[in-house]
């Protein structure tokens, strides 16, 4: 972690105890305590290894409230301690947002979110002595900004950026998967009476690995040619189109529906470019005031997570239901399906196409959820969720993780 990093956690660190020590109205504090069992904490193949977790999170949340303005912090810090893990036995994360939305006038806001990540993964040995999972430590930083002005009563039109910063701390993983997001949108939105408004959006997204060219030795899955010599450039520059739907089909049922068309070009790969329709789309349904039910699917163009590729096309399909049993229990169930296809066409300019094979991977997660609120402060939850991965071109893998918790808001 570098200097400047260490000093900014500190910082947040001394605020969090200067908040406990004189908790202020408008500070909330949450600290959530969980024992887990991970059946497959390598993420091996075949000779899985599971380890028992306790982990603790404590978040501190407070907003300011003015004439115009409203400003809102919350930072999260957690630790995760492994029982049965070589090497490092305990993992740190912290996290920080921020929120500022101002007012210039009736017809004209600004809306601003940055979210800071800080993952600490050391690296794992497996039980013949290797890495088997490369130090994954990692930071993360998202910033939102948004302009929207109110044409008239009915139409609205949303200015919006977006700039996306993941950096590791490994200095080989941070050559292959260090990346850099600027993204830039208008959204117009018509409302069409009172429960259905449309809207076209155009948005232009720039993808650069910043230490693409670089001398590092990198694995290329999917190809003859297996290694590289110099890190690839999965770089990109997206243009995207399209029109959606918000409906109010009835008080209980809403959707929302975007088509349209993208067209990505490829920084450095055997192929210039791409095209492709894109469409998601959500429907959220609640027949009665204790049960809710969410569908969702997707698919587009998106950015590779495979160093060979330079693009993959994605489809993703969910479902998610919740359930208030009772005033104190309520239960939840999620399924989401995620498949990725990968075109030896789009492989990166230093793999020679003609020894690159098409490639598929489906990704399976099946999650469920319990809580019970004991009172208006305490919960205990409790969950468990099953993972799998089916790939063409790296190693499979299951994963079974089981959790209980404590939950305490002050």
């Amino acid at each position: 972690m570098s200097t400047g990093m260490r000093v900014a956690l500190g910082i947040a660190t001394v605020w969090a105890a200067t908040a406990l020590a004189q908790k202020p109205a408008n500070l909330t504090i949450e600290n959530r305590v969980r024992l887990e069992y991970d059946d497959n904490i390598y993420l091996d193949a075949e000779d899985s290894e599971g380890s028992f977790r306790i982990g603790d999170e404590l978040s501190l949340s407070g907003d300011a409230r003015f004439e115009n303005a409203f400003l809102s912090l919350r930072y999260r810090v957690g630790t995760t301690w492994y029982d049965d893990r070589d090497g490092e036995e305990l993992d740190w994360t912290h996290a920080l947002d921020f929120v500022w939305n101002q007012t210039f006038s009736p017809r004209l806001t600004l809306g601003v979110l940055d979210t800071f990540l800080y993952a600490d993964q050391p690296e794992t040995i497996g039980p013949d002595g290797q890495i088997s999972r490369t130090d994954a430590s990692y930071y993360y930083n998202s910033l939102n900004a948004t302009l929207a002005t109110m044409v008239n009563p009915k139409l609205r039109a949303d200015l919006s950026g977006r700039s996306q910063v993941l950096r590791y701390d490994d200095e080989f993983r941070s050559a292959v998967d260090d990346y850099d997001i600027a993204t830039a949108g208008l959204t117009v939105r018509q409302q069409l009476g009172a429960t259905t408004t449309v809207f076209g959006d155009a948005r232009f997204e720039q993808l650069e690995y910043p230490n693409a060219g670089d001398t590092v030795t990198v694995s290329l899955p999917g190809t003859a040619e297996q290694t590289t010599d110099t890190v690839p450039d999965r770089g990109s520059d997206v243009w995207s189109v399209g029109l959606g739907l918000d409906r109010i089909f009835a008080p209980t049922v809403v959707g929302t529906l975007r088509a349209g068309y993208t067209a990505k070009e490829l920084t450095a790969a055997n192929s210039d470019s791409e095209t492709a329709p894109y469409g998601e789309g959500s429907l959220t349904l609640a027949p009665v005031p204790t049960t809710r039910f969410t569908l969702g699917a997707a698919y587009s163009l998106y950015q590779s997570t495979i160093s060979s590729y330079a693009n993959q096309t994605r489809t993703a399909v969910s479902v998610r239901a919740g359930h208030d049993l009772t005033a104190k229990v309520t239960v939840s169930l999620g399924v989401e399906l995620v498949n990725s296809e990968y075109e030896a066409a789009d492989t990166v300019d230093v793999v020679n196409e003609q020894t690159a094979e098409d490639g598929s991977e489906t990704a399976f997660v099946v999650s469920a959820r319990a809580s019970y609120a004991v009172n208006r402060m305490n919960s205990i939850e409790a969950g468990a969720s099953f993972s799998d991965l089916s790939s063409d071109l790296r190693d499979d893998y299951q994963r079974n993780i089981y959790d209980v918790s404590w939950r305490v808001r002050l």
